[in-house]
């Protein structure tokens, strides 16, 4: 069995920290594959965001939405 957890609407433009802590806090342990559902970040941020998520999961999809 698969495990996949499923976030949208992060909006963390408007953590104070980027999402950095949001990010930190996260158990990806028992998690097979990360699909964002969009309203992730700005999209002048969102390569960064996209990176720390990609460190500490095995796998991430994105779809973009209409934030991006």
């Amino acid at each position: 069995m698969t495990n996949l957890l499923i976030m949208s609407d992060l909006h963390f433009e408007h953590h104070r920290d980027q999402g950095r802590s949001f990010i930190g806090s996260l158990d990806a342990n028992s998690v097979d594959i990360l699909m964002l559902a969009g309203d992730i970040d700005r999209i002048d941020h969102l390569q960064i965001s996209l990176d720390l998520l990609c460190k500490k999961f095995k796998q991430v999809i994105m779809a973009l939405g209409n934030h991006e």
